[in-house]
């Protein structure tokens, strides 16, 4: 009884190395991440909900990745143009990356949504830039929404603060919403980058709603009937993680220990058995 005893305590000890070693893996140094939900979108004009009534002749969306993992010094970028996409029904999810630096994005009809990891010393980005023309319905004073969020970490696995210049630590997600009319060159946008943290052991969120409802001189936006309008959502998040460091997690060790408590398991139940 005593060596099974000790055998379920071998078989706890091994269950535990295991989960440190997959576990070491599912954090990360730095990270961002953004997220616009579409199926909040609205565009009113003259204070009436026209959104679904909207005559979209173009509609297009733009994903970008770029990263780099540790001593590798080569920048691997790649693009995922979606066009066309009416009504932005296509859904796409992609993960551009590897283990320790990776960019992910999703586009579909309710949501834009990118985010970016990087362990050790590494540096990912994704962009995705959601973009539309459509064909004002009414004259009148026009307004813009949708609603987003933010959310950005630096932690201390793999990540060491105070490195050189241009290597420190950054997790930085972005968003913004702007339009043109491409009849009369109007233009505005509005954004939201204050979820950035840089060189510190930090975390935040945000949560909001890009309203735009008057241009950039403070007089209402006020468009003709069959004004050309250009609408764009655009997210772009960074994360840079650096440390010394040469691995992720002492795995040889880890596997060792594995082995050897497998080794006594098989050992104890013959034993017993004999």
């Amino acid at each position: 009884m005593q060596r099974i005893l000790r055998g379920k305590t071998l078989l706890r000890l091994c269950l535990a190395t295991v989960a440190i070693v997959s576990g070491g893996f599912a954090h990360a140094a730095s990270i961002a991440k953004t997220t616009i939900y579409w199926d909040t979108f609205s565009v009113t004009a003259n204070s009436l909900d026209v959104t679904n009534s909207l005559a979209w002749s173009d509609q297009e969306d733009i994903i970008d990745s770029t990263y780099w993992e540790v001593d590798d010094t080569i920048e691997i970028e790649t693009f995922h143009d979606i066009i066309p996409n009416p009504n932005w029904a296509t859904s796409q999810t992609t993960n551009d990356g590897g283990l320790l630096a990776a960019a992910n994005t999703s586009v579909s009809s309710t949501l834009i949504s990118a985010d970016v990891t990087t362990q050790l010393s590494s540096e990912a980005s994704a962009y995705v830039s959601r973009f539309g023309i459509f064909t004002a319905p009414d004259a009148g004073t026009y307004t813009f929404s949708v609603d987003y969020s933010l959310a950005a970490e630096i932690n201390g696995l793999n990540t060491e603060l105070g490195a050189p210049a241009g290597l420190e630590p950054a997790a930085f997600p972005y968003v913004e919403l702007q339009f043109l009319n491409k009849n009369t060159g109007d233009f505005v946008f509005v954004f939201d980058d204050t979820s950035l943290i840089d060189n510190v052991f930090d975390s935040l969120t945000s949560t909001g709603t890009l309203s735009i409802t008057q241009l950039s001189g403070g007089s209402d936006i006020n468009f003709a009937a069959g004004d050309l309008i250009e609408i764009t959502a655009t997210i772009d998040n960074t994360s840079r993680s650096f440390s010394t460091q040469s691995a992720l997690v002492p795995l040889p060790p880890a596997i060792w220990m594995l082995a050897s408590a497998l080794g006594l398991l098989s050992f104890f139940r013959r034993a017993v058995i004999s």
